[in-house]
């Protein structure tokens, strides 16, 4: 085969290839912002404080929803996947992070 014909095909591989890279660089950042975020609302900071600790590390166009019962927190960090799988799909990267919350730890402890 001639190299004019397989040139395209190698360069939309390369760039596949590093859109998935650079997808699951983000997933990474977004658990890690879901785990800072759960942290923050399981010590009793407000639900705004909470979700502007997870977009510091997720980014500002990050989706992040904070739900708390009981004696726990859940918070899941959700956007668009970079790049170009994001631009070609409606492909959505999600991660979520559970916490128990520090009244629930503390009414375990009896005296």
């Amino acid at each position: 085969m001639e190299t004019a014909v397989v040139m395209p095909a190698l360069v939309l591989l390369l760039a596949v290839m590093l859109a998935a890279a650079a997808a699951g660089m983000t997933l990474v950042r977004f658990e890690e912002a879901a785990r800072a975020s759960a942290r923050a609302a399981a010590r009793g900071e407000t639900v705004a404080v909470a979700q502007d600790r997870a977009r510091e590390i997720a980014g500002e166009d990050s989706a992040v929803t904070v739900a708390a019962g009981p004696d726990r927190v859940t918070v899941t960090v959700s956007g668009p996947a970079p790049g170009i799988l994001g631009t070609w799909s409606d492909w959505t990267l999600q991660a979520d992070a559970m916490a128990v919350t520090e009244g629930a730890r503390n009414a375990d402890v009896g005296p």
